[in-house]
């Protein structure tokens, strides 16, 4: 009896065990079994699984630091954005100060006025000197202008002015400065003669045609202001002016201009302060 109930146990486990094996190994796409198991197919799923948690986990970190990348870029463009505007409002300031050491209005007047006239007439903006900072050279069709200046806590502001005058002005005028505009006023000939002066003696600076006359304006005036300015920034200057003749053609040998502060005696006798370069 006992013999019976055994081999019908060990019956009931065989059975059992076949079918599982046989459902396990059933490929319902061909409709065969082909020998793939449970296990084999678990172990397969783990394993991709893993790699895509493992490739998830990668992506994670290369996202995290594309977004630090981006911050950083994002603070640099903001500081950069900051600077070019710092930057416009220097360059604005700067064309600013352009504006006021240079001439900003230059003119002479038409044939119209010079025949009513008989003036040639030249205009300046000039801002930013003072009187006897401001030296005038001419000469037969060509004037200069020549201004610096220098103050305690400011560096050495220099200008020079190169003007070409057409050939029936005579280079003996007056000039006036005043309010930063400077004007020069020259008078026209014909035939070798100054057809009038009425409009040029009413300023008070004359345009002095006398080579010999720069040296004592000019050293009076470098001696004023000699304290200011070391060898370096006289050095600097020097080359600019010579640089600016090689440019502009030597203008190292014109006439001066002497600021004449006696009006009424170069009024009295104009003849006697005309001097003829010719």
């Amino acid at each position: 009896m006992l013999a019976v109930v055994l081999l019908g146990l060990l019956a009931c486990e065989g059975i059992a065990s076949y079918k599982f094996e046989r459902i396990r190994d059933y490929d319902r796409e061909t409709g065969i079994f082909n020998g793939r198991g449970y296990d084999s197919d678990f172990m397969s799923l783990n394993r991709h699984k893993e790699y895509i948690f493992k490739r998830k986990r990668v992506i994670n970190r290369e996202i995290t630091s594309i977004s630090r990348q981006k911050e950083v870029l994002e603070r640099r463009l903001e500081y950069l954005h900051g600077h070019i505007e710092y930057l416009d409002r220097e360059i604005e300031r700067i064309d600013n100060e352009i504006e006021k050491l240079v001439p900003i209005d230059d003119y002479s007047s038409n044939d119209g006025q010079r025949t009513a006239d008989n003036v040639y007439t030249l205009i300046m903006s000039l801002p930013g000197y003072k009187e006897e900072e401001i030296t005038l050279n001419a000469r037969k069709g060509l004037l200069e202008i020549d201004a610096f200046h220098v103050s305690h806590d400011k560096p050495l502001v220099s200008y020079t002015f190169v003007k070409h005058l057409p050939d029936d002005v005579d280079p003996n005028g007056y000039w006036s400065y005043s309010g930063g505009v400077l004007r020069v006023n020259f008078p026209i000939q014909q035939n070798g003669n100054i057809i009038s002066t009425k409009y040029i003696s009413s300023l008070k600076n004359k345009v002095n045609t006398d080579s010999g006359m720069i040296y004592n304006k000019q050293t009076s005036t470098e001696k004023n202001f000699l304290h200011y300015f070391d060898s370096h920034i006289t050095s600097e200057t020097e080359k600019a002016k010579n640089s600016f003749a090689v440019n502009n053609g030597d203008v190292t040998t014109n006439n001066p201009l002497f600021t004449n502060k006696e009006r009424s005696e170069e009024i009295d006798d104009n003849e006697e302060n005309v001097v003829d370069i010719k």
